[in-house]
């Protein structure tokens, strides 16, 4: 049996302003991604948006969240292969959303973002591991 090891590569990507973005230079398969959202004291719900685009910025892929985001708080969206889109934040404020098989060619991006914008305080990590 042959057994070809791939390499894994985890990256953390902060951004104080609304719009993550993630641009890979290299091939790159996401296993799983997560995104730590605060929302400032501004009142309003935001709904989280992962989005992939190609070079041109055509979107790809999306999903939204289950749940809305209220002011104030800091919340934790794990998007998982196979994951089922959860409705409701469980109980350390996470929620879990459903990820597709995704391959990142070179000049793709990922963003994350508050489709509603309704603070550009508002602030987002994104982390995630992929095979190269």
């Amino acid at each position: 049996m042959n057994v070809r090891s791939q390499e894994i590569l985890t990256e953390r990507v902060a951004d104080s302003i609304v719009g993550t973005k993630y641009l890979t230079q290299t091939p790159l398969q996401l296993r799983w991604a997560h995104v730590k959202y605060t929302s400032s004291a501004t009142a309003g719900n935001r709904n989280l948006v992962f989005t992939l685009y190609d070079a041109n910025g055509n979107v790809l892929y999306d999903v939204r969240s289950g749940a809305n985001q209220a002011a104030n708080l800091t919340r934790h969206y794990n998007f998982v292969l196979g994951g089922v889109r959860e409705s409701s934040f469980q109980g350390g404020g996470e929620l879990i959303m459903p990820l597709a098989g995704i391959v990142l060619m070179p000049n793709q991006y990922v963003t994350v973002e508050d489709e509603n914008a309704v603070d550009a305080a508002d602030t987002f990590t994104l982390s995630f591991q992929a095979l190269k």
